[in-house]
C-alpha cells in the first residue's frame, strides 16, 4: 500500500489535511436527524467504525478491531452504510453493513484501493475514489457490481459526494498547484470548477436539499475553516475562524446543522456539532489520545 493509502488506512486525523490527503466521502440526504457514524481509533492501533445520538450519547461500536474499518456513508434512507475495510491482502475494498452494524456484505474485490466512498441519491449506487498509480473517480451499480469510470487525469480526484439532484462534487488535486473544489454529472461530463485560489479547498459536502455545498479551505500554514456555497460556486462565506482546523463536515438531515471535525494537534480530534452559521457549537465527542473523525448523519426517513 502507497503512504497516502497506509495513511489513510491507519491514521485519519487533522494530518489528513496538513499532508493534503483526503478523508472519506459521505453523503446527507433529507429526512429527521438520526445516528452520528463515524472513525475512533488511535495511532498503532485498528481503526473501528461507531455511532452515536446526535448529543452525543448512547455510543455503540458497529466494527471489530481485526481490520481497519473507515469513511461511513448512509444509504438515503438510513438503513445501511457503505464504507471501506482494509482486507487480508492488504487492499482496500468497500462493504455494507445494515444500520446496527450487521449483515456485512462485500462490494468491491479488487487489486486495487477503493475508498472515499458516498452513496447516490437512489440508494442504488455509489461514488468512490480508486487508487493505483493515480486516484480516479468511479461509480458502482450496487445491485449488478458493474464499475464505471468517471474521471482519467493526471490530477488525483478524490472525496465526492453525490447530491439529491444528481450531482457529483469532489476535489481535484493537481500534480503541481492547490487543490480546488468541482461538480460533474454521474457520468463525467458537464464538468464545472467552483473554486480558484491559492488556499486548499477540501472535502465538499451536499445539503440535504443540494442547493449548498459546505468544504474547508486551507491556508498556507494550513489553518482549515468551514465555508459554504451554493451549487454554482457563488456566494462563498465562511462558516468557522478559529485558530484550530475545521474539517470533515456534513449537513445535518434537517439541514440546520453540521457534524464537524475540530483537530486538537498531535494526531487528536473531536467532532463537533454546530448550526449551519457558526452558533450553537457543541462538543461530542472528548477521548484522550484518541481520534473521532470522517462523521456521516443517518437520515430517518418515514415510509
Amino acid at each position: 500500500m502507497n503512504s497516502k493509502l497506509r495513511t489513510c488506512a491507519a491514521a485519519i486525523t487533522a494530518l489528513f489535511i496538513v499532508a493534503l490527503t483526503p478523508l472519506a466521502a459521505s453523503a446527507t440526504f433529507p429526512g429527521d436527524n438520526g445516528r452520528i457514524i463515524f472513525n475512533q481509533g488511535e495511532f498503532e492501533a485498528p481503526i473501528f467504525l461507531t455511532s452515536m445520538e446526535p448529543d452525543g450519547s448512547d455510543v455503540t461500536r458497529l466494527t471489530g478491531t481485526a481490520r481497519n474499518a473507515f469513511g461511513p456513508s448512509w444509504d438515503p434512507d438510513g438503513s445501511r452504510f457503505i464504507y471501506s475495510r482494509e482486507s487480508i491482502d492488504g487492499n482496500l475494498d468497500l462493504f455494507t453493513r445494515d444500520a446496527d452494524g450487521s449483515n456485512e456484505t462485500r462490494v468491491t474485490d479488487t487489486n486495487g484501493h477503493e475508498f472515499d466512498v458516498a452513496f447516490g441519491p437512489d440508494g442504488n449506487q455509489a461514488v468512490f475514489e480508486k487508487c493505483g498509480l493515480q486516484c480516479d473517480l468511479f461509480k458502482i451499480d450496487l445491485t449488478t457490481l458493474t464499475q464505471t469510470r468517471l474521471t482519467d487525469t493526471r490530477a488525483d480526484e478524490s472525496a465526492p459526494d453525490w447530491s439529491v439532484d444528481d450531482v457529483i462534487v469532489f476535489e481535484r488535486a493537481p500534480r503541481r498547484g492547490d487543490v480546488e473544489t468541482f461538480t460533474m454529472d454521474p457520468d463525467g461530463t458537464n464538468l464545472v470548477r467552483l473554486t480558484d485560489n491559492e488556499g486548499q479547498d477540501l472535502l465538499p459536502s451536499w445539503s440535504p436539499d443540494g442547493d449548498e455545498i459546505v468544504y474547508s479551505r486551507c491556508g498556507q500554514a494550513f489553518n482549515c475553516d468551514l465555508f459554504t456555497m451554493n451549487a454554482d460556486g457563488s456566494n462563498k462565506d465562511r462558516v468557522t475562524d478559529t485558530r484550530g482546523d475545521e474539517f470533515g463536515a456534513k449537513f445535518s438531515p434537517s439541514g440546520l446543522s453540521f457534524v464537524v471535525t475540530r483537530s486538537r494537534g498531535e494526531g487528536r480530534s473531536d467532532l463537533f456539532r454546530m448550526r449551519t452559521n457558526g452558533s450553537n457549537v457543541r462538543r461530542l465527542t472528548d477521548t484522550p489520545n484518541k481520534f473521532e473523525v470522517d462523521a456521516d448523519w443517518q437520515p430517518i426517513v418515514e415510509t
